[in-house]
């Protein structure tokens, strides 16, 4: 009996050292542009929040002031962390939006870099 509550100790210790504790955190964003059919629209006004880690999964939750919508995007992998060309880091993750639609969000480390929503090669969105 006591080999079975020291191994079930040992198993729900190591289940919780490897959670990582990941903070909420919140991005707001004033302008907007779209990328599609090879080119970058002008850039217009709207303000919005992105909210990331919303949950144990790690889902984003995404503010439209202008239209007062939001839409939850579900983590469906785990984050990766990259540097651009230009030496700018991001992290990026693959997430569902609340139409089932697969979509990568790019979150740079700079706040003033903003936001991508990458749809594909030939569309997105980017928030900063």
């Amino acid at each position: 009996m006591k080999a079975i509550l020291l191994t079930l100790f040992l198993v729900i210790s190591l289940a919780s050292f490897s959670q990582e504790d990941v903070e909420t955190f919140r991005r707001d964003y004033n302008w907007i542009s779209v990328f599609a059919e090879d080119e970058w629209s002008p850039v217009e006004e709207l303000k919005c929040t992105f909210v990331f880690n919303i949950n144990d999964n790690g889902d984003v939750k995404f503010y439209n002031a202008n239209k007062g919508t939001t839409i939850t995007y579900r983590a469906i992998g785990g984050v990766e962390t990259g540097v651009t060309d230009n030496g700018e880091g991001y992290q990026i993750i693959f997430v569902l939006d609340d139409d089932g639609d697969e979509c990568l969000l790019q979150l740079f480390d700079s706040q003033e870099l903003g936001l991508k929503i990458i749809l594909g090669p030939t569309f997105m969105i980017h928030f900063f």
